[in-house]
């Protein structure tokens, strides 16, 4: 999980495809910054503390733009307990860090158990 370096990502995604709106950063999220952890997700056991920081770095992604070469805090339109709430519920459909670490485990789990 060190040799991972999630702003690098951050900003390879940024580099090759620039948001429009909160919308199309939801959708990176979810289509290339979440996929790419997944892998690590299902292979390690990952503290808390590291998945706390994960979730916080997408809600970097979502809510900061840059302006001149500086980071600019832009204006939350969701809450941070919301974004993972689907659309017609007021969320971003991006889901935790921590819901998909449990959901990974639980299928390890349901694995050895039917073996």
């Amino acid at each position: 999980m060190r040799q991972v370096d999630t702003k690098l990502i951050r900003r390879r995604i940024l580099a090759t495809t620039p948001p429009t709106d909160m919308l199309h950063r939801a959708q990176l999220v979810n289509m290339a910054f979440t996929p790419i952890l997944n892998h690590i997700l299902m292979v390690l056991p990952i503290q808390k503390s590291t998945l706390l920081e994960l979730d916080k770095e997408v809600r970097d992604f979502l809510w900061t733009k840059q302006c001149q070469g500086e980071t600019v805090q832009k204006r939350r339109r969701v809450a941070k307990n919301r974004l993972a709430a689907d659309f017609h519920l007021g969320g971003l459909n991006v889901p935790t860090f921590q819901t998909l670490a449990e959901g990974f485990r639980l299928n390890l789990l349901q694995r050895i158990y039917k073996r």
